[in-house]
């Protein structure tokens, strides 16, 4: 059996599930072509709970099997990556370069909007509150609030948890530079949760050419592009992109 040129692996952010690409995953199958859309471990669970413990390498750890499985059925892959997604599909693509056409990440950059995140003025405070804490609201991040109601993130998570974002973070913002390969990166100059700022930050320090990189700002939607208020052109956007990529590769 012949392999597709290309085929797609879908990586959902922090706290969320596959559920995230839901109105997109229709408009993909119109393509035929493969896809994977794996749950990283410790999300969709009962229980916020389940993620306690899971570190971030078992998240690049459950995206590189399903990476593994679409390179049965597709010669290359073309990453779309949400949020903690856009950081996995980052390190995948320095990593396993050979198999990766081009990565897609959406509302993803290592520079959280949050004062207590990595790079901000109160970073210092983040391990003391953690102690300190046990859990932390997480309400979905919407610009249109009837559309957050059916959000797949959970609503609250563990505190603890944010040691593994947080060292994430650090970690791929320091492996920028090796990042080579074809990216367009999508953000919202609104977007509460991950830094506008950040966006710019990582455009500038990856080393894909001028030519091979694209930063494509949304003015409405906030954090949860595939399904807020602008979720038509996020999703027109990501088919635009792969369509252009496949005829480059006929």
């Amino acid at each position: 059996m012949s392999k597709q040129p290309f085929g797609i692996l879908l990586l959902h952010g922090l706290y969320s599930t596959p559920d995230n690409f839901r109105d997109f995953v229709p408009e993909l199958e119109k393509l035929g072509l493969p896809y994977k859309a794996p749950t990283l471990t410790g999300h969709g669970a009962a229980s916020p709970e389940a993620i306690i413990g899971v570190k971030w390498e078992k998240w690049i750890e459950d995206s590189e099997k399903s990476l593994s499985e679409l390179m049965e059925e597709a010669e290359k892959a073309i990453i779309i990556g949400h949020s903690l997604g856009g950081m996995i599909a980052m390190n995948l693509s320095i990593d396993h370069k050979e198999k990766i056409d081009s990565i897609i990440i959406a509302g993803s950059s290592t520079r959280s909007a949050d004062p207590l995140g990595p790079g901000a003025p109160l970073h210092f405070l983040a391990p003391i509150l953690i102690k300190l804490l046990k859990k932390w609201n997480w309400p979905p991040i919407y610009t249109d609030q009837e559309l957050a109601k059916n959000d797949p993130a959970y609503r609250w998570v563990p505190m603890v948890s944010f040691v593994e974002l947080f060292e994430f973070m650090k970690t791929t913002e320091e492996r920028l530079p090796e990042v080579t390969i074809p990216i367009l990166i999508m953000h919202s100059r609104i977007d509460s949760l991950n830094s506008p700022n950040g966006a710019k930050m990582l455009y500038d320090t990856i080393s894909t050419p001028d030519d091979q990189k694209q930063l494509l700002w949304f003015e409405k939607t906030n954090h949860s592009m595939f399904l807020d208020c602008e979720k038509e052109k996020v999703n027109q956007a990501v088919l635009g992109y792969i369509q252009e990529r496949s005829k480059m590769k006929n």
